[in-house]
């Protein structure tokens, strides 16, 4: 199993090294919260942080998510787990595409696995969702990085 997931925010560069925190429990519980997303066409409510939403889809062995407002669908963060080096390049340059304001950190690829976050325009009006979205991505990103640990 994965010792830690590299968490890194585009522009910043600052890549932590965070470990699983996480019961069987719990992961098992955010692994069903991430199939509803990908199930989801409309996105699907976050627990325990009601008037929020997520998106998800699965790109080749990554997960894509955005998170957003679910009133108003005004985005706060995308971000993107990666558990495959071959995957790693491509996706981290697709986080960058259209975000020139993130252009320092295109070439500091990070090392998998890693829970790559871009902040969107709305995080700004939204100072409560920074509170609890580090936390939030690194539970989707333990569940979706354990999930083949628990398929049978």
């Amino acid at each position: 199993m994965t010792k830690f997931i590299w968490h890194v925010a585009l522009g910043a560069g600052d890549a932590t090294a965070e470990p699983c925190g996480y019961t069987d429990a719990q992961l098992a519980a955010w692994r069903g919260h991430i199939d509803h997303a990908i199930d989801a066409n409309a996105g699907a409510p976050i627990p325990g942080q009601p008037g929020y939403a997520v998106s998800a889809r699965v790109i080749g062995r990554s997960l894509l998510c955005s998170v957003g407002r679910a009133d108003d669908k005004t985005a706060l963060v995308t971000f993107c787990v990666v558990e495959h080096q071959r995957q790693a390049r491509k996706a981290w340059e697709a986080l960058h595409e259209g975000y020139p304001q993130f252009a320092a950190t295109l070439t500091a690829i990070p090392q998998v696995p890693y829970c790559a976050v871009r902040a969107e325009a709305g995080l700004v009006y939204d100072q409560a969702a920074a509170a609890w979205l580090d936390g939030y991505q690194l539970a989707v990103a333990w569940a979706w990085l354990t999930r083949r640990d628990t398929d049978a």
